[in-house]
């Protein structure tokens, strides 16, 4: 046992996979032999039962019944009268069963197949044909329809006919037997077969079973325990336990320890190459394992790049520093010019505020100004509409003058017309004498009051042909006086126009003078902060120098290659040009063995061209330079 499981050990995972799976196949394979087989076998003897038996039994079963109707027809057609409806159906009936019994016995001998069924074949032949000749003779005696016909019918039916009838289905009783014995015998078979099926598949599965559990075993503890083996050592990798090792196999997971184990011992060549380089040394050469060892190009790239980076840090650092110091002294300059630009600005600023506060004195004159003359101009238009209204009234007061003195004039009419009839009253009066004394007297006062009508219809023309000039008069004075106010109007029009666009346009400079002085005061805003910015940038130049010495006091940690120590002079500010070049030159990068980097193309690839840097474009130092301030 202990052979096979080391051999099994010794197998590779593909091997243990198939050998595992052609056991069980095997195993199957069998099984479904057996039940094959067995099926097979249960299958003939079901076949039989249904198929020969049971229709074998049926046939005599029904070719017994069909016996037993000829009998029952046979025995009433005795008792019948002859040449009646009864008597022929019991006719009809006999043939019919005596047709269907022979059908179904033929049907029967081609089921029969065992040698006791042809045994017992002829002789039920021979029995149904000595039975069939008696019935016959039966159906003649009977036929003749006297009394002692039925009698020897009767005698015969009873008689010989019912000894040949049982004999007959003596015969059909055997044979039932016989297949019901045939069918229980294959029932018997087809259950021992299935029995046997069973107890040879329950061997088969349990055998199958104990090796399929036996190849489980081996083969998951031959593949578990090495990758839990795998699973810790990654986990121990993952902490960053580079100590540990797998043991190695002659099976896959052996050789991927294998491989894993190499894969450890690059590591820790490449961790010891990280170390040098954490303690300053860039001097590593690091060498790449093939086309895809991403972590070796990475290193490699880290080693060239920080020997780029240190190099032109110190070349940077002297940069900084002389810069440094040329940048304090343009941000003292800067600082002097925005101090004066400041007060300029502010005396600016002062005149322009008293040009506001004049201005806005204007506007607002200007804007009382406006007001009194939209004032005249409506007291104007109200003058124009009442004179207006006052030539309309005295046109009314002519026109009514006119009907009054129509109306005078028809007084006066009347008060001649009454004055003649006063005076014809009064000569009627003399002709009539005494009789006509009262009636002279009433014509005498209404004489009298005719002519004061008249007289009074005539001062009244008067008075209203007075009225009547002076009305005249006054629309003339009317007339002229609303079309000196319309010209009065147009002119306070155009002065009210003229007001308001010169309180308009003053409004405009008062704006247009704030918004300057908003202008000078954030100029002013800004010159301050220049000035503030440019002091402060001279502090921060001088703190930029000194970090920039620290900076060259820390580089030379590094070791780089090509020199032992990163040792730079302090730069000569003095010589130092003020476009000063931030590179280095004299360290070339080493090329790979293979393939170039692809990040040769990057920043920091050596053969770049030196990058100078204007101080002009890094601050702004000339006035243009301010924008719109």
């Amino acid at each position: 046992m202990g052979s096979i499981i080391s051999l099994v050990k010794d197998m590779t995972i593909r091997s243990k996979m198939i050998i595992s799976f052609l056991v069980m196949i095997a195993f199957m394979v069998i099984i479904g032999m057996v039940g094959f087989s067995s099926m097979k076998v249960i299958r003939s003897h079901m076949q039989d039962i249904f198929n020969v038996r049971m229709p074998g039994i049926d046939f005599l079963i029904e070719a017994d019944r069909d016996l037993q109707q000829l009998l029952v027809a046979e025995r009433s057609m005795i008792f019948a009268d002859v040449g009646s409806e009864e008597y022929k159906a019991f006719m009809g009936d006999y043939e019919e069963n005596f047709q269907q019994s022979a059908a179904r016995w033929a049907k029967y001998k081609a089921l029969a197949s065992t040698p006791e069924e042809k045994a017992i074949l002829p002789k039920f032949d021979a029995a149904r044909t000595k039975w069939e000749e008696i019935s016959r003779r039966v159906w003649d005696a009977r036929g003749d329809g006297s009394p002692e016909g039925r009698k020897a019918a009767i005698a015969l039916s009873q008689g010989e006919a019912s000894a040949a009838f049982e004999g007959m289905r003596d015969y059909i009783d055997q044979l039932t037997e016989i297949n019901l014995g045939l069918a229980r015998a294959a029932d018997k078979a087809a259950t021992e077969s299935f029995s046997g099926a069973v107890t040879t598949l329950l061997m088969i599965t349990s055998l199958g079973f104990l090796a399929g559990l036996f190849f489980a075993f081996v083969s998951i503890r031959s593949v578990s325990k090495p990758l839990s083996q795998v699973i810790a050592f990654a986990e121990d990798l993952r902490q960053g336990d580079i100590s540990v090792s797998l043991p190695e196999g002659k099976d896959e997971i052996g050789v991927m320890s294998q491989a894993l184990n190499r894969v450890v011992d690059e590591l820790k060549r490449k961790t010891d190459i990280a170390t040098a380089i954490s303690s300053g040394d860039l001097r590593q050469e690091v060498n790449i394992s093939s086309e895809k060892d991403a972590f070796g190009k990475a290193l490699q790239n880290m080693v060239w790049r920080l020997n780029d980076v240190v190099q032109k840090l110190h070349n940077a650092a002297n940069q900084v520093d002389g810069g440094s110091q040329q940048v304090s002294e343009s941000s003292q300059t800067l600082s002097q010019g925005a101090t004066e630009q400041a007060s300029s600005l502010e005396e600016i600023t002062s005149s322009m505020t008293e040009i506001g506060a004049q201005t806005r004195t204007n506007a607002e004159n200007a804007g009382q100004a406006s007001n009194l003359a939209h004032d005249a101009k409506n007291a104007a238009e109200k003058g124009v509409n009442r004179m207006m209204e006052m030539t309309r009234s005295m046109s009314t007061i002519s026109e009514s003058s006119q009907e009054i003195a129509k109306i005078i004039k028809v007084i006066d009419d009347i008060a001649f017309q009454t004055n003649l009839l006063a005076l014809n009253a009064a000569v009627e009066s003399a002709r009539a004498g005494v009789h006509g004394k009262g009636f002279a007297v009433v014509a005498q006062e209404v004489r009298t009051l005719a002519a004061r009508s008249a007289k009074a219809a005539q001062g009244i023309t008067e008075l209203i042909e007075s009225a009547v000039n002076n009305v005249k008069e006054g629309s003339e004075i009317a007339e002229n006086t609303s079309a000196a106010l319309d010209e009065i109007q147009g002119k306070i029009t155009k002065a009210s126009d003229l007001v308001a666009e010169i309180a308009a346009a003053s409004n405009e400079q008062s704006k247009g003078i704030s918004q300057i002085n908003e202008g000078l005061s954030q100029i002013d805003s800004v010159t301050q902060q220049n000035a503030a910015n440019a002091e402060e940038t001279s502090a921060s130049s001088e703190e930029l120098s000194a970090q920039a010495a620290s900076l060259r006091k820390a580089l030379t940690f590094f070791k780089i290659k090509g020199d032992s120590s990163v040792g730079f002079a302090t730069p000569n500010y003095d010589a130092a040009p003020r476009s000063a070049q931030i590179g280095y030159q004299g360290y070339s990068k080493p090329a790979p063995k293979k393939k170039p980097s692809p990040v040769d193309a990057g920043w920091g690839a050596p053969g770049d061209a030196p990058m100078e840097v204007d101080p002009g474009q890094v601050i702004a130092l000339d006035d243009d330079d301010f924008g719109k301030y």
